[in-house]
């Protein structure tokens, strides 16, 4: 009896330190904008975490990931891009990594990177997909306006060294 009650505490024990793990994790993944999902191949579940829900512009009540509605909040000029990489995915039980634009209800367009790992049974089946998705507008926005003032830049250089090729030795 003695052994007994020693393993339930311990179970007791490892279920509250899971618990605790949990929720570190959660903490962690919504201060990074990071959701995540899991695509149960076999029942056909797709379970989506709150975050990730809210990266996609939904609140965690208004919206089931096996409705399938999500395609909708896809940009239309990404759609067939991400169809291919889940289908490779699918298809060849590889990982796959993909940058797509979300547009949420107000108008707003967001850029999602997904990160999708497949995991195989002991027959090398695939049996789920299991995803980590992160909000990289921040870091998109902040890469074109980059790009815009080396643009800037460089014809601002090109326009004064004409300039510069114009003047005498008196800067006339």
């Amino acid at each position: 009896e003695g052994r007994i009650a020693a393993a339930h505490e311990y179970m007791r024990l490892a279920h509250q330190q899971t618990i605790r793990t949990e929720e570190h994790l959660s903490i962690a993944l919504e201060s990074a904008q990071m959701g995540t999902f899991d695509w149960d191949l076999k029942t056909g579940d797709l379970n989506w975490s709150d975050t990730l829900k809210k990266l996609w512009g939904y609140l965690p009540e208004e919206f089931s990931a096996g409705s399938g509605s999500f395609w909708e909040r896809v940009h239309s000029d990404d759609r067939s891009a991400l169809k291919a990489a889940i289908r490779a995915s699918l298809n060849q039980k590889r990982v796959y990594q993909i940058e797509f634009r979300v547009i949420w209800p107000d108008g707003s367009i967001r850029w999602i990177e997904n990160i999708v790992i497949p995991t195989l049974d002991e027959n090398k089946r695939l049996i789920r997909l299991d995803g980590l998705t992160k909000d990289i507008t921040t870091q998109r926005n902040s890469a074109q306006k980059l790009q815009e003032s080396e643009v800037r830049f460089r014809s601002l250089i090109e326009n004064s060294a004409d300039m510069l090729t114009m003047m005498d030795e008196q800067g006339k």
